[in-house]
Formats: C-alpha cells, structure tokens, sequence
C-alpha cells in the first residue's frame, strides 16, 4: 500500500480524493494547507503527494518545490502530481519547474489519474543528490 499526501483547503475534494484512491490501495493522509502538508511529511513516511495549487498563504507550487528539495535532499525521490480547477498550460509549465510529474484538473478524470499515479510511481527514480 502506498501512502499518498493529499493537500487541499477544500475538504470535499480531500473527501473524493480518499474516496476515489482508498479502495484503490492508496492510504491518504490529508493535510488543509501547504504548511500543514510540509510538517505531515516530516512526521509521516508518504510515497507521493497530490497537492492543490490554489490555496491561501502557501500555494501547490510551493509546497510542491519545498517537499521536492526535501526529498531529494535526503537521497529520495518524491513523486508530486498538482491539481487545480484553474487549469491551463501556464500552470502545467510551472508545475514541471518546481518538479510535479502532472496536472490533474478538477473534476477529476479518474481513470486518468489512477494511470498516472501507478506510471509515476513505477518510473526510474530521477537522479538525486546536490545540484552541479
């Protein structure tokens, strides 16, 4: 079973985001806000997190880079997907630069979304360690 980070200041999509990916063999941990995702993801062992990008003080791209550079920091590769009722190419283009994998846009296409998550987590881990 994989533990996933899901991350949003909307709890009805908290709701769907368990509802959907439970049965499917995920353990969701919830967290409301991005700072309250970043002290979850020191207290608890996640495999990957699903963070909404539009929240008040820390928005998804943030929590996305810090957990990322933490990640990565400790010798290990977090997979991140953003996801966001505002979808556009911008946000795909900044999300691929603070290190998501993907967008998902609300509502989401759950086929699609369980697609990406296993072929996320079943690719090579990307390379590790300082920066050149």
């Amino acid at each position: 079973m994989r533990t996933l980070l899901a991350v949003d200041d909307n709890e009805s999509v908290l709701a769907v985001l368990d509802l959907l990916l439970s049965p499917q063999g995920y353990s969701i941990v919830r967290a409301a806000s991005g700072a309250r995702a970043l002290a979850l993801a020191t207290e608890t062992q996640i495999d990957g997190a699903i963070i909404d990008i539009h929240m008040p003080v820390m928005n998804g791209f943030e929590a996305c880079r810090v957990l990322r550079e933490r990640a990565t920091a400790g010798g290990h590769d977090l997979p991140v997907w953003l996801i966001t009722g505002a979808y556009s190419r911008e946000a795909v283009e900044r999300a691929k630069q603070v290190g998501a994998l993907d967008v998902f846009q609300k509502p989401f296409d759950f086929a699609a979304m369980l697609l990406a998550l296993e072929s996320g987590f079943n690719r090579p881990p990307a390379k590790t360690g300082p920066a050149s």
